[in-house]
């Protein structure tokens, strides 16, 4: 079983949907192709096959643990690659949203204000200078004179 990006599902993988949020697999079949998962809200037990459950849920996200996105916000903060860091920073911003709503902590500035988020933040204010005041300054200066002209 896997979710809608490939990422293999297993028996204690947590993921989200839009329809029933967040889930957590129960059990998965022998031959790896039904499972048995548990809705957070409102308890229900789902069982699928794969084709299923794909069909019933294409928007299933596995959504890391607390631990796997904290190893991700210590690697970028040793990154020089900007491009890398943006794009996890985006999907891993988005996991971060999907726990705290699912600890009932959610909101723009918890998220915001997350140590995984600020991590990542810093370590993308690193890589463009943005640490520097003047930095950010010149670079708003150079934004708002390319859309006026």
């Amino acid at each position: 079983m896997h979710d809608s990006n490939g990422k293999r599902l297993q028996a204690g993988s947590e993921f989200y949907t839009y329809k029933l949020g967040m889930c957590k697999v129960l059990s998965i079949a022998s031959d790896g192709k039904s499972m048995c998962a548990q809705a957070y809200k409102g308890g229900d037990g789902l069982e699928y096959t794969q084709d299923d459950f794909i069909e019933a849920f294409p928007d299933v996200v596995y959504i890391p643990t607390w631990k796997e996105l904290a190893a991700k916000a210590l690697l970028s903060s040793n990154a020089c690659n900007l491009t890398g860091v943006v794009k996890d920073f985006a999907i891993v911003a988005n996991a971060v949203r999907h726990r705290l709503e699912h600890e009932r902590q959610g909101g723009t500035e918890a998220v915001n204000n997350h140590p995984v988020c600020v991590i990542f933040a810093q370590a993308i204010g690193n890589m463009t200078g943005c640490e520097s005041t003047s930095a950010f300054s010149r670079a708003l200066d150079w934004a708002h004179t390319q859309k006026d002209s």
